[in-house]
């Protein structure tokens, strides 16, 4: 027998294979003979065949892509290990007692230094216990795709060596494959089953550049031709087995929730991880510890799924249809369960508060301490597995390929569930949807009917769009994260693959590309894309071209699509030769750029919303002039069409809006939506009342306790400046000190004054509109808590956040809900900043993080949002980053500001 590899070496310039995380191979493989390739459509498959002393043994063969009889399954797989959590056994804890031993118990939690000496709280974290007792190991993050190692398999009766992950995939088909000999209703998964593979690593003569440039450019055709593509993600370990039941509980519950026709079922309760049916927190983190896996992260998996017409997941011997797969993350993302599950999951692996008890303490460190908190991070982030199967089901819907909406579960007959059952008890069905920014409408008359209907036109998929959903995945190659997206785009740029261009090259073409096939009136989208500075990999771009090989951590306001939502600098009223000027020069040498822009104002205070959000918040807006001060525009729906308006805001109505985007569409008399005005501005009062309440709930847990103690002046403290906060906003006030914090008896009596305020007048006054009325708070200070047993039921949340949302109604809930859903996309990797003038607005994380410089809000002609500048000299600029500004996001700033400060032409450097 010979010994020889057909993996992937590296090439120095040469097109790279479809490989994420790759590792360099010590020694080059020595040429295999494999069979020709006569045609330019020509492929090489795999027969698997059998395993036989530990060996798998294979055949090849050579087919073409023209032949209509064609049969044959893919494999999209990392190279390397893919799984990112492991375990460790539980250490004895033989003679381990609380408090003694705190520090070696896996289950407690060390707050950060919040004493006046710098003492520290030791105590139990109820998630972590309740998952210690059903789980005795303890989980940690590693990555080992770098400890490449690779086995021995034969092909044609050649012995080669193959990256163990592949071997690992193959041993799970003939598994499967034995699995379905038994199975008397598996005939037809068992002959997909047996279907000859392609595989790139083996598929393609990696010692022959040019079939490898040459299958590369095949490669969307050969995931497209499949006839099944099979997403390896790995083998099976113990967090996997309880993913897969925390999977098939999720469907159970989406579906019988869908369904359910008893009027005691609580269709209007919010969903959080505690009541869904079996599901615990092990199988939480499970679920979590599944989504780490690297397939879910890598760029070249992005066309390889986009293009399947029937992909399945398999993990180990398990199989799932892609679409449950969507169906659970399109469920986790609509109830916003997808946050709370990142969370849960980043918190346990970096040793941070996992149950609200512990998080609550952890809030008062910025009570104690001006420093902030150095947080570990993850090296895997949690998010991006849900990013990239919502963009992969996006892509899909744009292309063509699939219907648009988001998909809805049913149980298979309408029988009862069985929890014994195979797991096609379900069926997902993805309704028909339309998106109006995703077509053109035609008016055609219909002469047969003697009327006039429409007639949707998809618009072509342009190359940003596919950039901002997949922005986060990860290439080997930076160069990568443009040539790996290029077959799905339908905007003809003009860019191919060029590996012979280093990434500085490759990402200036490309902004300049994207900007000048754009329309003149969006040509700038690309600049929402620029990544936070901290963020840069690739040294040397001017400040206008995206790094795309650098995480945005953020969802771009302007997403490069042909959504019209805002229209800053590209507004019907401005003058149509401005706009056509829009782009005044581009310099070869200086890279730089000139445009027409406005200047609105500076920014005079910024925060973060990482720690203490709600005072962080009001802690900002209570800066601002008590008057808002700009009349901003909104939309509305009127007799069926969309149009903007001019809606007068109180400072607290523009706070809540400016925190959510302004996503929402007005109408008159809406009440009954939850994304109307009055359920999101209803949710962020809620969401103010019930931070109050949990502070509430531990000052009088330790009025009980102790009574004289650095720990009960903290939480005193807390909760006294939550209702300062409150009662300065109540009141309009503006506040250029430092808050003045009362006692508790002072607020009490504030709070006694305002319930007779509100009596009197009938009601709260219309600049306190979206805050609790101090009559709310009085009723839910005096509402009964749940009881202990109840708290228990719920780990995670049941000690404060639980108790304080039970004291609102069931739809006063889900409003709390959708508001911070809605608040978590729009801040997710922002800053909250004021200007000068007391606009509002989010920005960039590197806001206000230069002592040196002044960051400004420019309106930039062509760019459908605003910008944050920062002068480098004269007229010449550095972009900070894309904003969101209330008041001047629907084309108000340029009548506003071109005429008080006119249009200036400055360079983009």
């Amino acid at each position: 027998m010979c010994f020889c590899s057909l993996e992937e070496y590296a090439v120095e310039d040469g097109p790279p294979m479809s490989a994420w995380y790759q590792g360099p191979i010590e020694e080059p493989p020595t040429a295999v003979r494999v069979p020709d390739l006569p045609k330019p459509t020509s492929i090489r498959l795999l027969d698997i065949m059998e395993s036989q002393d530990g060996i798998i043994r294979c055949s090849m063969r050579v087919v073409d892509l023209e032949d209509e009889n064609l049969d044959y399954a893919a494999i999209p797989y990392t190279w390397g290990n893919p799984i990112t959590v492991y375990e460790e056994p539980m250490p004895d804890l033989t003679g381990i007692t609380f408090p003694e031993h705190a520090e070696q118990l896996p289950f407690t939690h060390r707050t950060s230094p919040i004493g006046p000496k710098h003492e520290v709280l030791y105590m139990v974290d109820s998630a972590k216990l309740h998952y210690y007792s059903r789980h005795t190991h303890v989980p940690h993050e590693k990555l080992r795709w770098q400890e490449r190692t690779h086995q021995e398999i034969e092909v044609d009766g050649i012995l080669i060596h193959a990256e163990e992950n592949l071997l690992l995939f193959f041993e799970a088909l003939l598994e499967l494959r034995e699995e379905m000999l038994e199975d008397p209703c598996g005939n037809k998964v068992d002959r997909v089953m047996g279907l000859p593979i392609w595989v790139d690593a083996l598929c393609i003569n990696q010692a022959d550049l040019a079939e490898r440039a040459t299958q590369v450019q095949l490669m969307g055709r050969i995931y497209k031709s499949a006839h099944v593509v099979f997403a390896w993600v790995g083998k099976d370990d113990r967090l996997s087995v309880l993913a897969h039941s925390a999977v098939d509980m999720i469907l159970d519950f989406d579906a019988t929730r869908l369904h359910a026709t008893d009027s005691s079922y609580p269709k209007q309760e919010e969903v959080t991880l505690s009541p869904i049916p079996g599901l615990t927190v092990v199988h939480w983190f499970a679920l979590f510890a599944l989504f780490q896996r690297l397939w879910f992260r890598r760029a070249w998996v992005a066309q390889e799924a986009v293009f399947a017409k029937n992909i399945v997941m398999v993990c180990g011997p398990t199989l799932y249809s892609m679409d449950f797969i969507l169906a659970v993350i399109a469920f986790l993302e609509a109830t916003g369960l997808d946050h709370e599950l990142c969370q849960l999951g980043q918190n346990f692996l970096t040793n941070r508060p996992v149950s609200d008890q512990t998080q609550l303490w952890e809030k008062l460190t910025s009570f104690s301490s001006p420093e902030p908190n150095i947080k570990a991070e993850l090296q895997v982030k949690p998010r991006d597995a849900v990013s990239f199967i919502l963009g992969y089901h996006h892509i899909r819907a744009r292309l063509g390929l699939c219907n648009a909406g988001m998909p809805m579960v049913y149980l298979q007959d309408d029988k009862v569930v069985d929890s014994s059952a195979n797991k096609a008890r379900w069926n997902v069905h993805i309704p028909e949807t339309v998106y109006l920014s995703d077509h053109t409408v035609e008016k055609v008359f219909n002469e047969e009917f003697g009327m006039t209907g429409i007639r949707f036109h998809r618009r072509p998929l342009r190359l940003l769009s596919i950039l901002s959903n997949f922005r986060d995945l990860e290439a080997t190659d930076p160069r990568d994260k443009i040539f790996a997206f290029l077959n799905l785009a339908e905007d003809d740029l003009g860019l191919a693959p060029n590996y012979y261009a280093d990434a500085r090259e490759v990402f200036t073409q490309a902004a300049k590309a994207m900007i000048r096939k754009r329309l003149a009136l969006a040509r700038l989208s690309v600049l929402s894309h620029v990544q936070d500075a901290s963020d840069t990999r690739i040294q040397g771009l001017p400040s206008w071209v995206p790094d795309f090989s650098a995480r945005l951590g953020r969802t771009p306001f302007d997403e490069g699509g042909d959504d019209d939502r805002f229209r800053a600098g590209v507004g019907e009223d401005m003058r149509e030769d401005m706009m056509e000027d829009t782009i005044v020069c581009i310099t070869e040498t200086t890279l730089s750029r000139t445009v027409n822009a406005i200047k609105v104002d500076d920014v005079i205070a910024s925060t973060d919303l990482d720690g203490d959000p709600v005072v962080q918040i009001l802690k900002l807006a209570l800066k601002s002039p008590a008057d808002y001060p700009i009349k901003p525009m909104a939309w509305w729906m009127d007799n069926g069409n969309r149009i903007l308006r001019f809606r007068a805001v109180t400072r607290v109505e523009a706070l809540w809006r400016t925190l959510i985007a302004d996503n929402l569409t007005e109408m008159d008399d809406d009440y009954g939506s939850l994304d109307s005005r009055d359920g999101l501005g209803t949710g962020f009062s809620n969401w103010i009342l019930t931070d109050i309440l949990e502070a509430s709930d531990l000052f009088v847990e330790w009025i009980k306790l102790v009574s004289n103690h650095w720990a009960r002046e903290l939480i005193s403290n807390s909760f006294c400046t939550r209702m300062a906060l409150w009662s300065a906003m109540y009141d309009n006030r503006r506040l250029s000190d430092k808050l003045e914090v009362l006692c508790l008896r002072e607020i009490l009596a504030d709070q006694t004054a305002k319930i007779e305020q509100e009596t009197e007048a009938d009601g709260p006054q219309m600049l306190s509109a979206f805050l609790p009325t101090a009559q709310h708070i009085r009723e839910a200070f005096h509402r009964p808590p749940i009881s202990e047993s109840e708290q228990q039921k719920d780990p995670i949340g049941g000690k404060y956040k639980r108790p304080s949302m039970q004291r609102l109604t069931p739809l006063e809930r889900r409003k709390v809900r959708n508001f911070e859903k809605h608040m978590r996309k729009a801040t997710e990797g922002r800053r909250l900043f004021m200007t000068e003038s007391g606009l509002f607005g989010l920005g960039s994380k590197s806001l206000g993080q230069d002592s040196n410089s002044k960051d400004e809000v420019w309106i930039l002609m062509g760019a459908r949002v605003p910008f944050i500048l920062r002068k480098v000299e004269g007229n010449r600029y550095m972009i900070v980053g894309e904003a969101y500004v209330h008041g001047i996001m629907y084309g108000e700033g340029y009548g506003y500001y071109a005429e008080w400060k006119g249009v200036e032409e400055i360079t983009l450097v």
